[in-house]
């Protein structure tokens, strides 16, 4: 009868066998999970309502799906000099049509065409390179409204308030009173004592 050990280093040796198959035939040896379509449909991300006015509709047509994939993909945003705001897709790196058009699932020619034709209405900046291009949204919103509002610096008043001063005065003459008034009876008790003591005797003259 088999140990346990040998039992485990048999089910060792065929799973290493079975990833070199997997392997060898061009398949990974650990298959990642599909992704959750139901917690997918709850991420949103800010559009701006005037994206639905007729003009935009008309300048974009198609090419809507593409410009919210680079919404969607923007993780922050710059300032030029002239106060435009541009949205980095991811991030300002390099990537390629290729992966829009696997997550959209289109196809590289219709990629190709929805991003010239965004271009061209001004709505992405898109600078190519060697391996890909590099994608900028034009006055994009998605971290606008994340960043939090600057703290506004309290400076104290040059003067106090009336209702101030009027307090201050207040508590100022309230101790004035408290001290007269304990001034006062320690000035009776030391009277009450030095009544209190027996006068001395006074000196008889000898004859």
């Amino acid at each position: 009868m088999e140990s346990l050990a040998d039992i485990i280093q048999s089910l060792t040796q065929v799973q290493n066998s079975s990833n070199r198959t997997e392997k060898a035939a061009g398949k990974p040896a650990n298959k990642e999970k599909p992704t959750d379509e139901k917690s997918a449909a709850f991420i949103t991300f800010p559009v701006s309502i005037g994206l639905l006015e007729g003009k935009h509709v008309e300048a974009m047509g198609i090419a809507v799906w593409c410009f919210l994939w680079c919404i969607n993909r923007v993780t922050f945003d710059k300032t030029d000099s002239d106060g435009q705001r541009w949205g980095q897709v991811l991030g300002g790196c390099v990537f390629t049509q290729q992966r829009i058009a696997d997550e959209l699932s289109l196809s590289l020619r219709a990629v190709r065409y929805q991003l010239d034709r965004l271009k061209k209405s001004g709505y992405l900046r898109i600078t190519r390179c060697r391996d890909g291009q590099v994608i900028e949204v034009r006055h994009s919103i998605k971290w606008l409204r994340r960043k939090n509002p600057p703290k506004p610096t309290q400076t104290p008043p040059d003067k106090p308030t009336g209702e101030v001063v009027s307090l201050v005065d207040a508590l100022l003459e309230k101790s004035r009173l408290r001290e007269m008034g304990q001034g006062k009876l320690n000035c009776a008790r030391s009277d009450s004592e030095r009544r209190s003591r027996p006068e001395p005797d006074e000196a008889i003259p000898k004859g």
